[in-house]
């Protein structure tokens, strides 16, 4: 089975003005899609149920603008989740295979880790790029339901 390894990073590129609060994804250990924005609740959604997932998106939110036509088509059954990850993020078309328990916490505990540091922050006065705000609102909701 493949790992998948996500890390909320709080960093400043070089080409930003102010820092960015992220989630990077690591499939094996290989950073995928480094180019791209990973977008919060379709990183929920596709923890929770199969179907096709812009996981990665343009900074912008809209997946088209970034040349994304195509979703990550998950599937969920008793033990395990898979990916299939169009060419584009990637150079080529990709499967992936999780085990289920394993993946689902990885997801929750990085979106938990995410909206601790947007919090925390905030709370601070930082000034930082996130993901939208009906974005959290939306992903604290659901968080609490599950």
């Amino acid at each position: 089975m493949d790992t998948i390894q996500l890390e909320v990073k709080f960093e400043t590129l070089p080409e930003a003005t102010e820092p960015e609060l992220t989630i990077e994804i690591a499939i094996n250990k290989e950073v995928l899609g480094p180019d791209f924005s990973v977008d919060i609740l379709a990183l929920h959604n596709a923890a929770q149920q199969s179907g096709e997932h812009f996981i990665w998106t343009c900074a912008c939110g809209i997946p088209e603008c970034g040349g994304i036509y195509h979703g990550v088509r998950v599937s969920h059954d008793q033990d395990a989740v898979v990916w299939l990850v169009p060419k584009v993020p990637l150079k080529q078309a990709v499967q992936f295979e999780f085990d289920k328990v394993a993946y689902v916490s990885t997801v929750m505990n990085a979106l938990r880790e995410y909206i601790r540091y947007f919090k925390s922050y905030s709370a601070a006065g930082i000034a930082f790029e996130a993901a939208h705000s009906w974005q959290l609102n939306e992903l604290l909701t659901m968080m609490a339901k599950s």
